[in-house]
């Protein structure tokens, strides 16, 4: 008797298991990549790029935790035959809050029929800064070369103190390899 209620509790447990994946397997959907790093200057705009693989008909909604900033769209429409379609979210900067590095999370709740059917969450970084520091990176690649000759001008001397005390030193043995 014991034996028998512990199969039928077993085959209850799996079957309960195994119910919400067959449930959503065909209607589920994956969001990639896991992470997403963003740099927003204040006061504009910066995007990043999700893929979309769906196999399901309806509406995904994008939210954000612990991330101060505005993410468009809001919603993003897929179709079964999504594979790794590749969709833009754009972050707004808010010059209400300090420039900072927010970690937080994006949330894609998947709606079919009016219900949340599944939803997936990916981790984001949002740093937000002034305009004049998102712009400088290629100003800084052109200084770069001159701050480093700068930085370093005492060994660039003796070098070249170096390569014309050998050159000398040549020209001095080749004249007297000459003269014997």
């Amino acid at each position: 008797m014991k034996k028998g209620a512990l199969v039928a509790i077993l085959a209850v447990l799996i079957l309960l298991l195994t119910l919400p994946s067959v449930a959503l397997g065909s209607a589920g959907f994956a969001i990639g990549p896991p992470s997403i790093s963003v740099t927003v200057p204040a006061d504009g705009e910066s995007t990043a790029y999700v893929y979309v693989t769906s196999g399901f008909d309806g509406k995904i909604v994008v939210g954000t935790e612990n991330i101060p900033f505005r993410v468009e769209p809001e919603t993003i429409t897929v179709s079964s035959t999504d594979q790794n379609r590749k969709v833009e979210l754009t972050f707004y900067g808010d010059k209400s809050i300090e420039e900072w590095t927010y970690s937080g999370k994006l949330t894609f709740l998947a709606y079919t029929g009016g219900n949340v059917a599944c939803g997936v969450k990916i981790n984001a970084e949002v740093t937000q800064v002034v305009q004049a520091q998102v712009e400088p990176a290629e100003e800084e690649a052109s200084n770069s070369f001159l701050d480093g000759i700068k930085d370093n001008y005492l060994v660039i001397l003796l070098s070249l103190l170096v390569i014309v005390a050998l050159l000398g030193g040549i020209m001095i043995g080749r004249r007297r390899g000459q003269a014997v």
